[in-house]
Order: C-alpha cells, then sequence, then structure tokens
C-alpha cells in the first residue's frame, strides 16, 4: 500500500473522530526514516496545541491503531504534535485559513524564471493561488505546485 494511500485512509478514519475531540486533524504523515516508520498525526485548534493536548490524542489513537492499523506488523512510532508556525498548505481549508497569510510556494517548473515564490496569499480556487509578491499578483496554477506553506516573514 502506498503512503498517500496509508495517509488517506487514517484521515478519513479520524477526522471526524478528532474533531469530536475538539481538534483539526490537519493531516497524516506515513514515512520511512532510517530504518523505522513513523505515523505521525499533526491536529491543531483555535487556542493552539499543547504537550497535554498531543498526549491525550495518541492515547486515544493507540489502542484503535493497534487494533485496526495493518502498519503494526511491521511497527512504527506513533507522533502527534501541531503543524507548527510554517505549516503545509495541502487541503482547500487550509488554503482558506492561509488566506491574506504570508507563504512560501515551490513549484515543479519554472515560472517566470523561477521555481519559488513568497508573498501574500491573496487568493485560490481548485486551479489556482494568487501571491501577492511586491504589490504584484502572481498567478499558480495549483497542478504545479510542489509544496506550499505558511511561512515566517522576518
Amino acid at each position: 500500500m502506498r503512503a498517500s494511500d496509508i495517509q488517506d485512509r487514517m484521515e478519513q478514519r479520524f477526522e471526524q473522530e478528532l474533531g469530536e475531540m475538539g481538534y483539526d486533524l490537519r493531516y497524516v504523515e506515513w514515512t520511512q526514516e532510517g530504518p523505522e516508520w513513523y505515523l505521525r498525526f499533526f491536529i491543531d485548534r483555535d487556542q493552539g496545541i499543547s504537550i497535554e493536548d498531543c498526549e491525550a490524542v495518541s492515547r486515544h489513537l493507540d489502542p484503535i491503531l493497534d487494533r485496526e492499523f495493518d502498519g503494526n506488523k511491521q511497527g512504527y512510532i506513533l507522533e502527534v504534535s501541531s503543524p507548527g508556525l510554517e505549516a503545509p498548505l495541502r487541503k482547500d481549508r487550509d488554503y482558506r485559513q492561509a488566506l491574506d497569510e504570508w507563504v512560501h510556494v515551490k513549484t515543479y517548473q519554472k515560472i517566470d524564471g523561477r521555481k519559488e515564490f513568497e508573498g501574500y496569499l491573496r487568493s485560490y480556487d481548485p486551479q489556482h493561488l494568487e501571491i501577492e509578491i511586491e504589490g504584484t499578483v502572481v498567478r499558480i496554477e495549483r497542478e504545479r505546485i510542489s509544496s506550499a506553506r505558511l511561512a515566517i516573514r522576518f
């Protein structure tokens, strides 16, 4: 099974359940680092995420994953954390929450001679993003985006 399939499966399985606990499941990551496999849940909420929140979600998920998740046959490390200040933008709701925020976008191919853009996210739709960079709005097709995230502006 592909990593993206496992991530989608976990998000579908737990999004509502964690929502009922008061958390927004931003995304799930299934990845191998060296010999170890990691199943990471990134959660958020309006008032921020504390260590106690991560512990509560981890305690909730652990027994369910032990029963339901096939990945435990090979072993994995469960991690629960906040998406952080530079949270990735993956879903429409991420883009909606990032409107008028400073973002960093990388593209697969060059657009106007560059592959990286930083500026204010001014709009998005299923096909495009518009980023204001030094007073100029750049329109980027979403299919050309390799990664997008919130960015810290210095």
